[in-house]
């Protein structure tokens, strides 16, 4: 209707978190648009994706996709590895639970780095830190390097 076009995404989530516009998406001249949506019981803990709607040039010309990223949760953070190209290679810190951990006290990170082959992403298990921590991705890895070997 007055030259729109409007497009619905099924999502098996009952929230939606972030939403954006990511330029040069994967290096790609096209933009795409992120979205995150979360599944949660409306208590403590959620999960959720990071799931782009892309348009052509991802071996779909001419139409349009959801591409599935990384799952997350609610000790999840994460990181766009290349600023030029961003959605090529995502870092992932996860939060591990130990025990006798309040939800709100820093945790050991584990660390992902999910790489898009063309048709979908492959994750790849890094490291684990030594230390709890309730920080952003950058602040660890510049305490524990060593986590993205």
């Amino acid at each position: 209707e007055g030259g729109k076009e409007v497009y619905r995404i099924r999502m098996d989530a009952n929230e939606l978190g972030e939403a954006q516009v990511i330029n040069n998406f994967q290096g790609y001249s096209r933009p795409a648009v992120m979205f995150q949506p979360i599944s949660t019981g409306y208590g403590s803990g959620f999960t959720s994706h990071l799931d782009f709607v892309v348009y052509g040039d991802y071996g779909y010309s001419g139409s349009y996709r959801v591409i599935q990223g990384p799952e997350l949760g609610e000790l999840s953070n994460y990181k766009f590895l290349n600023p030029r190209a961003p959605g090529r290679q995502i870092l992932v810190a996860r939060g591990i639970w130990d025990e006798n951990e309040g939800h709100f006290d820093p945790h050991k990170q584990k660390f992902e780095r999910w790489d898009w082959n063309g048709k979908k992403y492959i994750e790849t298990e890094l490291g684990t830190t030594r230390n709890k921590y309730s920080a952003p991705i950058d602040e660890i890895i510049k305490a524990e390097p060593e986590v993205l070997d």
